[in-house]
């Protein structure tokens, strides 16, 4: 929900032409909005390791996760970018 202050900035950037600012959700704003995609994704569990420090543990977690057809279609532009990263990173290796 966007805010009265948030929505005069909005307006006056369509006003001016230019692009809206964006602000960056909260993280209970970000989790409203991830539950409102689908309640079957839950992400809380790799978060709560990263915040611990474990990070492969967390990473080994966020993949178990991904690999379920529910929260698939919803990482996959995260998956494939990184990817294709890795890929780039190791062809400029090669050469």
């Amino acid at each position: 929900m966007a805010t009265n202050k948030q929505a005069r900035e909005n307006f006056k950037a369509l006003l001016r032409g230019t692009p809206a600012p964006r602000s960056k959700p909260t993280l209970a704003q970000a989790k409203a909005r991830l539950r409102a995609a689908d309640p079957a994704i839950d992400i809380s569990r790799p978060l709560q390791q990263l915040s611990r420090g474990d990070i492969k543990e967390a990473a080994v977690t966020l993949a178990a996760e991904t690999v379920t057809t529910v929260s698939l279609p919803y990482l996959r532009p995260v998956i494939t970018s990184a990817l294709h990263g890795l890929l780039a990173e190791k062809n400029r290796q090669l050469k």
